[in-house]
């Protein structure tokens, strides 16, 4: 429940995560959409090639978002607002 996590974020002075305020969350379903239809389409058709195209896409997939996340989280973890913690 993110009004609970909110709530005792609060406490040490966090902001409250706003999922609006978060870009990727709209953008993952698309990119995980074309993911999963580039990998079907190089399962039907068999080809090498696509499986390795396929492959680096969810790599750089994965690292972009892993770094993403990490920024995000460093941000949010070291920004607090001391004035209105307890």
């Amino acid at each position: 429940n993110l009004e609970s996590i909110n709530g005792l974020n609060h406490y040490i002075g966090m902001r409250a995560i706003d999922p609006d305020a978060i870009p990727e969350l709209k953008i993952i379903p698309w990119i995980m959409g074309g993911l999963v239809g580039l990998g079907l389409t190089a399962a039907a058709l068999g080809r090498r090639w696509m499986m390795w195209t396929w492959l680096g896409a969810f790599a750089l997939t994965m690292i972009g978002s892993l770094v993403r996340f990490y920024q995000w989280g460093y941000d949010y973890g070291h920004n607090l607002d001391m004035e209105n913690a307890i």
